[in-house]
């Protein structure tokens, strides 16, 4: 297949048993809890210490968007709901701190540092929770497209243009060296090609090489009839007619060996041409 790298993180949920079972397995490994349930179990804990319920907007916090849309108010503190939200938020960080001094430690280093940078990129449609960790195939470009897609469409029209132009531009350049190719141009005497018309194409190829090889221009301009001798058969060619007295020629009124022979083949003192053993 490819070439494989080396897993350095692993990005887990809150479950013990994933995280004792990523620590046995891959004990030199880092691990780093996933930043939107973390987001999540902040929004339980802060529902739940005050028991207060929050606006139906925010009803819905087992959802990716309330758990956004929570986290966007608690950052950008503009109105008295938000600096309520706030100084929760804080309170909840503080008695994390009280309880578990590592966990506060892990949340502080990892996860505070980057929610007002997942504020903004939510407001420019290209957030990303920060679940991009080589254990795992995602498309890098996704929210980049939804951010050209909804803020700048007349910039990814052209794109789409220029990309089409050029695709059409490639496919016409193809085709036009196929249809190019497709047709042979050979420097041959004008009776030969009245036969390759009503050969195969390999038989073809095969008859302008010899041909090339032979060189025997000043034989075309004179012979125009031959004669055969097989055995005890004799086969006569005519080259303006293009026919032959074999039995091949007869039943199929196809172009046959001896035809082809009378343009290949070297002459005998006799004036007789040899023929060779040149089958279609």
């Amino acid at each position: 297949m490819g070439d494989t790298s080396k897993t350095t993180t692993f990005t887990v949920d809150c479950a013990p048993g994933q995280l004792r079972a990523l620590n046995e397995e891959f004990p030199r490994a880092s691990i780093i809890l996933c930043l939107f349930h973390v987001c999540q179990s902040f929004r339980k804990k802060v529902i739940s210490l005050y028991g207060q319920k929050l606006p139906f907007s925010f009803q819905t916090h087992l959802s990716k968007n309330g758990c956004i849309e929570w986290l966007i108010r608690v950052v950008t503190p503009r109105i008295l709901l938000n600096v309520k939200l706030l100084f929760r938020f804080w309170h909840c960080v503080r008695i994390i701190d009280l309880i578990d001094r590592a966990a506060g430690a892990y949340i502080r280093s990892y996860w505070l540092r980057s929610r007002s940078y997942w504020a903004a990129s939510h407001n420019r449609f290209t957030l990303s929770m920060g679940n991009n960790t080589n254990n795992r195939v995602e498309n890098s470009h996704r929210q980049l497209k939804r951010y050209l897609r909804k803020n700048n469409p007349i910039e990814m029209t052209v794109w789409k243009i220029c990309r089409w132009i050029d695709h059409d531009t490639q496919k016409k350049h193809m085709q036009g060296t196929f249809m190019h190719c497709k047709y042979y141009r050979y420097d041959i005497p004008e009776n030969l090609k009245v036969i390759l018309r009503r050969l195969t194409p390999f038989a073809e190829g095969k008859a302008v090489k010899d041909y090339e090889r032979h060189r025997l221009d000043d034989f075309f301009a004179n012979v125009t009839t031959a004669k055969f001798k097989e055995g005890y058969h004799r086969f006569f060619v005519d080259l303006h007619l293009v026919t032959c007295t074999c039995w091949f020629y007869c039943a199929y009124r196809l172009p046959c060996r001896h035809i082809v022979s009378t343009f290949l083949s070297s002459i005998l003192h006799s004036g007789t041409l040899v023929c060779y053993s040149f089958y279609f």
